[in-house]
Parts: C-alpha cells; sequence; structure tokens
C-alpha cells in the first residue's frame, strides 16, 4: 500500500533515477507474487448475489473481540485495495489481477470507497477483463453510488466510465451491448439523481460517463438520458465544466440534432448550444 505515496512522490520529482528504482520496486514485487496476495487480501470474490457490505452493523458491536477483528480486516482490505490500483499500472500484473479475479474481489466490498477506487484503477489500466461488464456488475456499481459517500459516487462513476471508453477501443458492437446493459440496470435514473445531489464534482465525473454511455450505445442511449432528464441536471450542475459540454454535445449528436457547436467557444457555451440542439 505505501507503494501509492511512492507513486505519487516519483510522480511530483520527475527524476529519472527515482522512477527507475520504483520501477524496479515495482517488478520484483510483481515477481514475488504480491499480486495474489494483495487480490487475495481484499476478499473472496463477489458471487454476483451477496448484498452491498454495509458499515457498523449490530453484529459488529455485540462483541468487543469480534469489532477489533473486524476493524483489522477492514484495515487490511483497505491496503489491499491501494496495493491493487498501484500494480493495475504493471504490464505484467495486468494478467495477474485478471486471473486472481481481483474485480471481483473489489466489487463484493462495495461501498468501500477504497473498493471503488480499485475497480476505477482496474478499469483504466484495463486490468479488469469483462468483470464490469455484465449487467448484475453494473447495477452493483450503480447501487454502490447510490449507497455511498461522495468518494464512492466519484470512484464508482469513474470505474463504469472507463469500462466503456475500454470497450469502444474494440468492436463496436461489443461497446453498444455493454451500454444497453447500463440502461438496462437504471443508470439513466441513477445518473440524474447523482447530478442533482451530488454537486459540480460529481457532475463531472457522471458527464464523463454520460458522454461515454451516448458514444457506445448510440440513439437509445442518448433518448434515455435525454428522458430522465439528466443533460438539464448537468446543466444546472456545472454548465462551465468542459466535461459537461462534452457530454451535451455527444448526447446531441445521439439525438440527431442537427448543428455543431462551435470548438473554439467557452464550455458554457458549447453546453447551451448543446441543450438547444437537444430540446428541439
Amino acid at each position: 500500500a505505501a507503494l501509492a505515496a511512492d507513486d505519487d512522490q516519483v510522480a511530483a520529482a520527475g527524476s529519472a533515477e527515482r522512477r527507475g528504482e520504483f520501477e524496479a520496486l515495482r517488478q520484483q514485487l510483481v515477481a514475488a507474487g504480491s499480486v495474489g496476495a494483495a487480490a487475495r487480501a481484499v476478499g473472496e470474490p463477489w458471487d454476483g448475489e451477496s448484498p452491498l457490505q454495509s458499515a457498523g452493523s449490530e453484529e459488529d458491536e455485540s462483541d468487543g473481540g469480534d469489532n477489533e477483528a473486524a476493524l483489522g480486516q477492514a484495515a487490511l482490505c483497505e491496503a489491499a485495495c491501494h496495493a491493487v490500483g498501484v500494480l493495475a499500472c504493471d504490464a505484467r500484473a495486468r494478467e495477474q489481477l485478471k486471473e486472481h479475479e481481483a474485480a471481483q474481489r473489489c466489487l463484493r466490498q462495495l461501498p468501500s470507497p477504497h473498493a471503488a477506487a480499485a475497480l476505477a484503477s482496474l478499469a483504466r489500466s484495463r486490468a479488469a477483463g469483462s468483470a464490469l461488464a455484465t449487467e448484475a456488475a453494473i447495477g452493483r456499481i450503480l447501487q454502490a453510488a447510490h449507497a455511498g459517500g461522495a468518494a464512492t459516487r466519484r470512484e464508482a462513476t469513474a470505474a463504469l466510465a472507463h469500462t466503456l471508453a475500454g470497450a469502444r477501443a474494440g468492436p463496436p458492437i461489443m461497446a453498444k451491448a455493454i451500454a444497453e446493459r447500463a440502461l438496462k440496470a437504471g443508470a439513466p435514473a441513477e445518473l440524474h439523481r447523482l447530478v442533482t445531489f451530488g454537486g459540480e464534482a460529481t457532475a463531472e465525473e457522471a458527464a464523463r460517463l454520460v458522454e461515454e454511455l451516448a458514444l457506445c450505445g448510440g440513439e437509445p442511449a442518448a433518448r434515455a438520458l435525454v428522458c430522465a432528464r439528466v443533460p438539464a441536471a448537468l446543466a444546472a450542475a456545472a454548465p462551465a465544466a468542459n466535461a459537461v459540454a462534452a457530454a451535451l454535445e455527444a448526447l446531441a449528436d445521439g439525438c440527431g440534432a442537427e448543428g455543431a457547436s462551435a470548438l473554439g467557444a467557452s464550455a458554457a457555451a458549447r453546453a447551451a448550444r448543446a441543450a438547444e440542439r437537444i430540446a428541439s
């Protein structure tokens, strides 16, 4: 888990020698079997049915020893999630993370913000495989975004956006299928809720997911998002954000509205023009 802090320090220092030392350490850890150890420490893989984890249950308070053990297990899981996120940056580690079902293990720990962050890293680096592309997994991530705090909302939304972005790099039929699963899992309504109640930061992350859904799902996805009043919520929450402008433009294109926004215009102007196109 300490690698995460080192990673930030290396990036800030910009030292070629320091980067080389860090990369050598990462390779030693991968060769020593740390990938499997980190994945297993997250917990058991999600079975597709078990409910979201709940914090502070009555059982946790029933016995001091049990509570202490639960706290220790939570600390281990948090460290393991950090390690999984860092190891996902390594090309050799990515295949091992898939082999040890790291994404499925993180899914079981939702709505933990640490598990959500690890899922976002796995999706960003393509180390999740197809584990996040099923309708059940998409539904679980959306549930976590609904039930979790600000960090979980942000990271869960990012995980879905990266999953769709990765699918877009492959066959179009695959990206469309994943977008359809997201729609069936209730993504439009949940996105409207996230944007309405999550503030500007959540709106920007949600906007990236909206853009990916529109690009992957085409007209059906764009119209479903419009019917759920997602464009209006985005425009109200963060009209000056570039991510929001890009999402609204993708929705306008997906709905078949004519006219293109000027690339040189401000984000707010682009968002306003895209909103007009959607309304038309």
